[in-house]
């Protein structure tokens, strides 16, 4: 499975190894960015699990190389979850996702039922470069 996605001028292309899995698989992803970026990869689950996993976080790679996940001496990625549909996430941005602000919600995200704390205004600082391509692959009994 091949997805290929744009945003700001970041491009990524993202593979998976096959389309399909079973049970005790392992899968190896590769991940192709325009530009020098910062890689993270989110196992968001299948079936009934819904785990938003963070595989592997803001890994440094050189723009137009292609990069294969996991990266030598970090093990296998073997397939153990629920059968169905799942989905990985794939992040590259310009900066770690720390320094753009990705972890945790933004300020004025952050509201109660009756209480909202609003940020006090500060000069706009632009938006970092950040760009998500998602891939589907399906995980069988046999």
């Amino acid at each position: 499975m091949t997805k290929d996605a744009t945003g700001s001028g970041l491009s990524i292309k993202a593979n998976t190894d096959s389309d399909s899995y079973k049970k005790g698989d392992f899968l190896t992803l590769t991940v192709t960015p325009t530009e020098d970026a910062y890689i993270t990869v989110i196992d968001q689950g299948s079936g009934e699990t819904d785990r938003n996993f963070k595989l592997f976080s803001d890994e440094e790679v050189k723009g137009n190389e292609t990069y294969t996940f996991p990266p030598p001496g970090a093990g296998r990625l073997q397939i153990s979850g629920s059968t169905g549909n799942n989905l990985f996430e794939v992040i590259a941005s310009k900066v770690p996702l720390a320094e753009a602000g990705q972890t945790e919600p933004k300020q004025e995200e952050r509201k109660s039922k009756d209480v909202n704390l609003v940020p006090d205004a500060e000069a706009a600082e632009p938006e970092p470069v950040v760009t998500r391509c998602t891939l589907s692959f399906e995980i069988r009994e046999k």
